[in-house]
Formats: structure tokens, sequence, C-alpha cells
């Protein structure tokens, strides 16, 4: 399905987030709620239960520590297509 201009503009304000947050910028409190709206959109619409294709890493709970997502990134590569993660948490 081909994503409108809304979703297209969103998507690109994310991955400059994304961008950002990975070069230790902070986030500005608008970035913050923008990021925090659309996880609680995407997150509520997935089913609770879902099954995975291996190959994929399982991570612990990291408790939110952006540090440790970065090196768990740095040391196994970023999430893309081949590189799958599955984070488990609270």
């Amino acid at each position: 399905m081909e994503k409108g201009p809304y979703e297209s503009k969103l998507m690109d304000e994310i991955d400059i987030i994304i961008e950002n947050l990975l070069h230790t910028k902070i986030p500005s409190d608008k970035d913050i709620k923008l990021i925090q709206e659309e996880s609680i959109k995407v997150l509520s619409s997935q089913p609770s239960f879902v099954e995975i294709e291996s190959p994929i890493y399982v991570c612990g709970d990291i408790h939110g520590q952006y540090v440790d997502l970065i090196r768990i990134f740095s040391t196994l590569g970023f999430p893309n297509k081949k590189n799958r993660y599955l984070f488990l948490g609270d």
C-alpha cells in the first residue's frame, strides 16, 4: 500500500529524529511527544501474540537504557530486514 503525503512527511520527521538520537542530539519536547504518539498508535494496532521467523536476536529488558540499546546495535548491527530483534521487557 502506498503512503499518503502525511505518512511520508511523518516518516521523514521520525527518521530525522532517529538520526539525531544516533548522534546523541537531545530531542525537543515536540519530537518526544511525536514519537510517543506514533509509538502508541503502532503498538496498539499490533496483536498480543505474533509468530516470528528466525533468525532473530533476542535481547533482555534494557530498562530504557539508550546507551545499552546503541551498544547492542553497534555490536550486532542496526535493525533492517536481515538484522531483526525481539526485545523482552515489562
